[in-house]
C-alpha cells in the first residue's frame, strides 16, 4: 500500500515564507546555525526510520519529524509524516512502513537538497557545514 499525499508535480517541497519568519525570529547570521542543527538531527531520525519495529514507536517518529519539518518549512514532508502518523494511529490497515519510510526518507532528502541549493539565493543564508547528502 502506497502512503497517501498530495499528489502534483508543482507540489511545494519548502515553504521559504517560514524560513523568512525564522531569521525574523533568529536573526539571519544565526539561521545557518539552527539550520545545521536541526537537519543534523533530522538526518539522524530519517536513518533509524526503517529498523523501528513496533507501531507506537513509528508513529511517534512520524510526529516527532513532522514537528522538525514544519519548523523548517519543509511542508511536503512534514504532510506525509501527518499523513503516515495518522494512518498508523488510527487505520485498521496502516500503510506498509518499509514503503513509507522509503517515502519519507526520499522526500526529505529531496527538501534537504533544495534547501541547501536555494538557500544562499533565496535569503542570503549559508550552511556551509553540511554535505549536499544523507550519509
Amino acid at each position: 500500500m502506497r502512503p497517501r499525499m498530495r499528489k502534483g508535480l508543482d507540489m511545494q517541497m519548502i515553504d521559504w515564507d517560514r524560513l523568512n519568519a525564522l531569521i525574523d525570529d533568529v536573526g539571519a547570521d544565526t539561521l545557518g546555525e539552527v539550520l545545521a542543527v536541526f537537519i543534523d538531527e533530522m538526518d539522524a531520525e530519517v536513518r533509524q526510520l526503517p529498523a523501528i519495529n513496533d507501531a507506537t514507536a513509528r508513529a511517534n517518529a512520524l510526529h516527532t519529524l513532522k514537528g522538525t519539518a514544519a519548523n523548517l518549512g519543509f511542508v511536503a514532508l512534514a504532510d506525509l509524516c501527518t499523513d503516515g502518523e495518522d494512518r498508523l494511529r488510527t487505520d485498521d490497515q496502516p500503510p506498509e512502513f518499509p514503503a513509507l519510510a522509503h517515502h519519507v526518507r526520499t522526500t526529505y532528502a529531496a527538501s534537504r537538497t533544495e534547501l541547501l541549493h536555494e538557500i544562499r539565493h533565496r535569503l542570503g543564508v549559508s550552511v556551509q557545514s553540511l554535505t549536499e547528502t544523507m550519509d
